[in-house]
């Protein structure tokens, strides 16, 4: 059955708040390195929000694999991480117990900047989930995004660095990218990197098991670009595995489909297996088809054509087979694409089944040295005999011996010996053993069996054969002045049947008086025959001078089969100290264990409780023939305390260790003191710590003597431990208004909280049952009552606890609060704190009724400044606002409604509260309000886009409340002052002239906008002789772009009482013709080019008034006309007049 769901519509907003977030976080900026200088790492916003593209996820150990995944903002606004949540392809069945997630659920992504999800697995096999991220935006919006996590327990088997990078190509409008490649580590490795972007892991080191995420982010520059994800596993400097891969980024608008990995079915014709195919492209995918099906089959087969971008669709397919294999499933697309995934079968299960265990090994096999044994154990798990039994070696092995009693009949169990003597040299391979037979069936009918096991093994010319072991103690030569020391050696031959020809014994370094003996081996040079030995000996000779301790070995430089070998034994010490002085010799041991501590290379770990702490005892034994005085212990941190002191390094007392005496000290980790500081998951410091013990000691005796950093460097100890006996998944919080007449209202606070206990802790008896969550808040007034809830077993993971705030003493506030988790009887030192927010605010919402605009309504410059808007006058741009009471119920009735803007809100803009229209018993309210941008005085000022957010505010039981603001968008532009005497005199905004006859020139002003919008201004104020100036207003109706509807346009223009005029003049014509001319004192309109002028003459006192406008207009035919407006001035009539510049519009009467 094949099933096509759009991601998009199945989404559903859920709050989660998780215990911690991913150290990544989210932030601004990228990292990482480019495939060429096709690409760039400093990604600017490419105006959209989305997730990385993810290759497969490796689930092999996949309960402790953890995996990055980003949530990128690519815009100018940041967004808030309102949820993130992982669900069947469906969205409509939670798959959390299949996918663990961190993310910083509520936090804010900046613009450009980004956000990292931590993944954790819980399954062992294949499988597919949707990660759905809903984002909010500033305006309130949110933003739902989809990632499909394809888990395969097919990658990194053996390769050493699994990863599968499948992602093939990346379409993407501007060439931005983002990639995050899970990585599983299968071997040990000194170094892993990649070719582009950083690898981090969720672990220290790069051990097997560890895992791993590569994550690349750039943008490509060129059409094209193929950014290299190979990653690289290094030991001792040189690259011994990697995974390869690549991207391709095309600037494109197209599909890329992305396919399910490692599934696997039965092939009983029955028992189905889901394929998700995922489209992580920009562009549908269509024409959907699978072809040249083989054992598999896809049932019931509805449509599933097509796959919109960041949709899925999933099949349903059996297998049908006698025996196992795989097949590749292919799905075409869009006429020449396509994706493949390998689907594995397995035959019903056979009557026959045999397994096999191998013993020993054929590893490293030495030639020359006699055969190598393994023994395969084959056990009959069916209940059918095995009958004609074969076992046989390939054709071409050579080397192999086989035996044991397989053959005939297997009834139950029966071995097999494969002895390996090769002749040369061969690395790495497998024998793959064929075993065959025959058996009878459920059915009658007599069936061929084969199967093959396969035994690792390589053959090496050499090997190290020899030991050299003391055969006391360390072989440590521990001499005084005036005694001597020595300590004997043992070298054997360990090999089967190959002699080794000794050339020379030897010390790494030469120390005086430091010899060797070759006591039974005789000699520095000799033959050593399989499986003997020989004894040495290293002899310090009497020395008269101390000689500083000193590291060294034994070395034998030997050959097997014509090839040099160096053998090496353990270090030992060799040392001469002062036949009268102090000699303290140290050890280190645990004394008090905690439960569940593990050890390693002097580094302990642990979950540590008050009851569940390490007690390190120090012991310090003086070997000398002096007293050790003023003994002191330093370099003690903080976080351990010491417990047992019977070297007196405390109090009052002073230390002194006897020759031949000792004491010891006790620590204990964690001290109390820190046990003492509560366990917050807010701070890392607090819940857990990595203490490194640099302890150092010092004591004085007669001959000067002082430990060595050797000495010192010997007691080094380090302890890991952290005090998460539980981890806190999620606190979901919810409040709610609450009316209560009798005892006053409050705000009832819910905190469902989700809490994984550490099982371990709890068999062990460290933990104990019921756990009790209870709010937290350490300055809580008695008003407020806390109400805890309980979890009684294993059963459940989930309870809910209270809070109530009465709203006498709480209007709206936003509070920081615990949840504090405890076991029974447990210490208050132990309790594990998690924060949680609690925002008391009441639900009532308010919205625009329409989307806000502001703009001008003059008239269009034809100029330098057109394409800005332009804002004069005191225009007054309205706004509606509903305000939503339906959440309150008409249980709290409101009042003092009015806006409110914050502090911020910047100079230049007013907003206005016109009417309002708001009765108790409706639900909604409806408020008219305007947005005015002024300047009263001084110069033009440009202003950039911005958002205005407005709230209300009302009252509620006498508290004040804001609701969620509105935002106002308001374009870019100029303001132009009330009243200016000082504009810019950039060029097309203002113009000089003087008119014919006069000495003091004239300006003219013009304030462009869009293409069909602005404002004529009027000159300016300045009087020059003989001149008198005045402002006229005239009115027009006018079409424009942003007006396509007749509205009113205001004109301003001046005129003066005297010889001198300056006017302004029209044009009108036909859009269809030419521009008839303008006269110096008339303005005419021609109906008709090629016909009759209508003149319209005006008086020097009435240079265009209202009424004559619209006799003007009146006599116009229907039709569009293109309008100039020229101003100009002039000393008379009979002289030409200058203009100083036009502006265009077009004119429409109906």
């Amino acid at each position: 059955m094949q099933r096509q769901y759009n991601i998009k519509n199945i989404a559903k907003i859920s709050a989660v708040a998780l215990s911690a977030a991913v150290v990544i976080g989210c932030g601004g900026g990228t990292n990482g390195t480019t495939s060429s200088n096709n690409t760039t790492n400093d990604i600017i916003g490419n105006g959209t929000v989305y997730l990385d593209q993810l290759g497969v996820v490796p689930v092999r150990n996949g309960y402790k694999s953890t995996y990055l995944l980003r949530i990128n903002n690519g815009t100018a606004s940041s967004y808030t991480i309102e949820s993130v949540k992982v669900t069947d392809i469906t969205g409509s069945k939670d798959q959390s117990d299949i996918v663990k997630l961190v993310a910083s659920v509520g936090k804010e992504i900046p613009a450009n900047g980004s956000s990292s999800i931590q993944f954790s697995p819980q399954l062992a096999i294949s499988g597919d989930v949707l990660l759905t991220v809903i984002l909010k935006a500033a305006d309130g919006k949110s933003q739902v995004l989809h990632q499909l996590i394809r888990m395969s327990d097919q990658v990194g088997s053996s390769a050493g660095v699994g990863a599968i990078n499948d992602i093939g190509q990346i379409n993407s409008k501007d060439g931005s990218y983002s990639i995050s490649v899970p990585i599983i580590l299968t071997q040990d490795f000194d170094k892993v990197s990649a070719a582009n972007g950083s690898v981090l892991c969720s672990a220290a080191g790069f051990k097997s098991g560890n895992s791993c995420t590569l994550l690349i982010k750039g943008k490509a520059l060129a059409d094209h670009t193929i950014v290299n994800t190979r990653i690289s596993g290094y030991r001792d400097g040189h690259e011994v595995a990697f995974s390869d891969g690549g991207v391709l980024i095309e600037k494109v608008e197209a599909a890329n489909l992305l396919i399910s990995h490692g599934v696997k079915v039965k092939a009983d014709g029955k028992e189905s297996a889901s394929i998700t195919v995922f489209n992580s492209g920009n562009s549908p995918a269509t024409n959907l088809q699978v072809t040249g099906l083989q054992k598999l089959s896809v049932i019931n087969s509805d449509a599933c054509s097509q796959v919109g971008a960041d949709n899925a669709c999933e099949y349903k397919v059996t297998a049908t087979s006698e025996v196992n294999g795989n097949e590749p499933f292919t799905v075409n697309y869009n006429g020449n694409q396509n994706v493949t995934t390998n689907i594995g079968y397995k035959a019903e299960k056979p009557q026959m089944d045999i397994t096999n265990e191998i013993n020993g090994s054929l590893i490293n096999t030495l030639i020359n040295d006699g055969p190598n044994q393994v023994t395969i154990t084959l056990t009959n798990n069916s209940s059918r005999n095995l009958q004609n039994m074969k076992v046989s070696l390939p054709a071409a092995a050579k080397g192999f011996t086989l035996g044991g009693d397989c053959s005939g009949t297997m009834k139950d169990t029966c071995d097999i010996t494969v002895d390996y003597e090769p002749k040369d040299i061969i690395n790495d391979a497998i024998l793959n053993l064929n075993i065959t037979g025959t058996y009878t069936s459920v059915d009658g009918i007599v069936k061929q069996y084969f199967t093959t096991v396969g035994i690792p093994y390589s053959a090496v010319i050499l090997d190290h054969i020899l030991t050299i072991t003391p055969n006391n103690g360390s072989g440590d030569l521990l001499a005084t002045i005036g005694q001597g020391a020595e300590a004997d050696f043992t070298i054997r031959n360990t090999a089967k049947k190959l002699t080794a020809g000794v050339d020379m014994i030897r010390l790494e370094k030469a120390v005086k008086g430091l010899s060797l003996e070759f006591s039974s081996c005789g000699s520095s040079k000799f033959s050593l025959k399989a499986q003997d030995n020989c004894g040495i000996k290293v002899r310090y000779a009497l020395q008269p001078n101390i000689v500083a301790r000193e590291s060294n070995e034994i070395r034998v430089d030997y050959n097997i089969n014509g090839q040099a070998v160096l053998g090496r034994s353990a270090p030992f010490i060799s040392e001469v100290t002062a036949g009268d002085r102090a000699a303290i010799m140290t050890k280190v041991t645990a004394e008090n264990k905690p439960i569940g501590m593990t050890e390693k290379n002097d580094t302990y770990q642990f979950t540590a409780l008050s009851n569940n702490a390490l007690t390190l005892r120090y012991t310090f034994s003086n070997k000398g023939n002096q007293d050790a005085a003023k003994f002191n212990v330093t370099g003690i941190p903080f976080e351990a305390e010491v417990v047992d002191d019977k070297c007196h390094i405390t109090g009052s007392q002073v230390g002194i260790i006897d020759k031949n005496g000792a004491c010891y000290i006790d620590l204990k980790i964690p001290a109390s003191s820190f046990l003492e500081q509560q366990a917050s998951f807010e701070s890392d410091a607090l819940l857990m710590a990595n203490v490194e013990l640099p302890i150092r000691y010092s004591y004085i005796d007669n001959a000067g003597s002082k430990p060595s950093e050797q000495q010192i460097n010997d007691i080094k100890r380090n302890v890991n431990f952290n005090r998460k006996w539980a981890t806190i998944e999620s606190i979901v919080s919810d409040v709610e208004l609450v009316r209560d007449p009798a005892n006053g209202d409050y705000w009832l606070a819910t905190y469902k909280t989700t809490v994984n206990v550490d099982q371990k802790m709890i068999t062990d008896g460290l933990v104990t049952y019921p756990l009790t969550m209870t709010p937290y808040w350490q300055h809580k007034p008695d008003s407020v009552v806390f109400t805890d809830c309980k979890i009684n077993d294993a059963s459940s993971n989930k309870c809910i606890a209270t809070a109530k705030f009465p709203l006498s003493v709480f209007g709206e506030h936003k509070l920081k609060l615990e949840i504090e988790l405890a076991g029974a009887g447990m210490s208050p030192s132990d309790k594990l704190y998690a924060p949680v927010f609690t925002e008391l605010k009441n639900i009532a919402m308010v919205t625009l009724s329409k989307p806000f605009s502001s703009n001008t309504q003059g008239i269009v410059p034809y100029g330098h400044f057109k394409d800005k808007v332009i804002y004069a006058h005191n225009e007054k741009y309205p706004f509606e606002m509903v305000f939503d009471k339906s959440g309150l119920n008409n249980q709290f009735p409101v009042s003092d409604i009015k806006f409110y803007t914050n502090s911020s809100f910047p100079k230049n803009f007013t907003i206005s509260l016109e009417d309002i229209n708001c009765k108790e018993e409706e639900k909604k309210c409806i408020l008219a309000g305007s947005l005015q941008i002024r300047k009263t005085s001084g110069d033009w000022q440009d202003i950039e886009s911005i958002v205005l957010p407005v709230s209300l505010s009302y009252k509620q039981e006498s508290k004040v409340f804001n609701t969620y603001p509105v935002n106002l968008s308001v374009v870019g532009g100029t303001i132009i002052p009330t009243l200016s005497n000082t504009i810019p005199s950039t060029e097309g905004q203002k113009v000089t002239i003087y008119p014919n006859g006069q000495k003091q020139p004239y300006t003219a002003y013009f304030i462009p906008s869009g293409d069909n919008t602005g404002v004529i201004a009027a000159p300016d104020y300045k009087l020059t002789d003989g001149w008198t100036e005045g402002i006229n207003t005239i009115k027009m109706n006018a079409v424009s772009d942003l007006f396509p509807q007749v509205v009113p346009l205001d004109i301003f223009m001046s005129r003066v009482i005297g010889q001198g005029r300056r006017y302004f003049l029209s044009t009108y014509h036909r859009s269809d013709q030419e521009n008839t001319g303008y006269s110096a004192v008339e303005v005419f309109v021609s109906k008709n080019i090629y016909t009759s002028e209508k003149r319209y003459n005006y008086s020097q006192t009435a240079p265009w008034s209202d009424e004559e406008y619209d006799g003007l207009n009146s006599t116009l035919g229907l039709g569009t006309y293109h309008v100039n407006f020229y101003m100009y001035g002039q000393e008379s009539a009979n002289m030409d007049h200058q203009y100083l510049t036009y502006v265009k519009l077009e004119y429409t009467k109906k």
